[in-house]
């Protein structure tokens, strides 16, 4: 479309031809029913909502990357919501909507998914090597999804366990964080308990290892010098079938 102006400034001439030429195919474009962007974006965060379940205490989800200016066709069948392949729906993550019907399409937004639960934290500043005590902890929501060490819910899971590194106060209590305590050292004297039937046999032996509750250790009979393996049940105990 030109318009001309003429030296005077008072008229405008317009030169019509091209003005019919381009109002028809905006008329039409004008007139396509587009997508409701909300609906979208309720689509999304139903999906994300329906697949995590009741798993966590509380679901905050934002979703963004949805521009404006776009201009989808009213879809005439029902949206459908995806996860691609390899995203995992927490953190900064993507979701997919598409419509199916005879004109697809397929957007894919953006979606921040912050997932809370009660998790340990310390109530103070520990040091490395501290044997965790119930006063060393408290109970904390947090959004886990941004926890990358994992995190503790149960205190009978972190009690009696050996901090691996010091900890800040309010720092939320990881199974990296701890070590099991030892109960039988390398180099010293062990009880052994051998189970014969219905029978025990009480000996002694060196521990030729480190172990915890559980630990299956090598440890030399002080009698006969024969090493074996048993599985350590108590503090400076362990015990072997026969």
């Amino acid at each position: 479309m030109k318009i001309l102006i003429d030296n005077s400034g008072s008229r405008l001439l317009v030169i019509t031809g091209l003005l019919s030429g381009l109002l028809g195919p905006w008329s039409a474009f004008a007139s396509t029913p587009i997508h409701n962007l909300e609906a979208i974006q309720q689509t999304a965060n139903a999906f994300v909502r329906n697949r995590i379940g009741d798993e966590y205490e509380r679901i905050d989800t934002q979703i963004t990357g949805l521009d404006r200016r776009l201009r989808l066709h009213q879809c005439e069948s029902e949206l459908e919501a995806f996860s691609p392949p390899g995203r995992p729906l927490q953190g900064n993550t993507t979701v997919g909507v598409r419509c199916n019907d005879n004109k697809p399409w397929t957007l894919y937004v953006q979606a921040k998914v912050n997932l809370y639960k009660t998790v340990l934290v310390t109530s103070q500043g520990l040091p490395r090597g501290t044997e965790l005590q119930a006063s060393h902890l408290r109970r904390e929501q947090r959004d886990i999804s941004s926890l990358n060490l994992g995190y503790l819910t149960d205190e009978s899971n972190a009690i009696g366990q050996i901090l691996k590194r010091a900890l800040r106060p309010d720092a939320a209590l990881a199974p990296q964080h701890l070590q099991t305590r030892k109960l039988v050292k390398r180099g010293e004297r062990v009880g052994i308990i051998a189970q014969i039937g219905e029978i025990e046999v009480r000996m002694n032996g060196k521990a030729l290892s480190d172990g915890a509750m559980g630990d299956r250790i090598r440890i030399e009979n002080q009698r006969t010098k024969r090493i074996i393996e048993a599985i350590v049940s108590a503090r400076g105990i362990a015990r072997v079938t026969l």
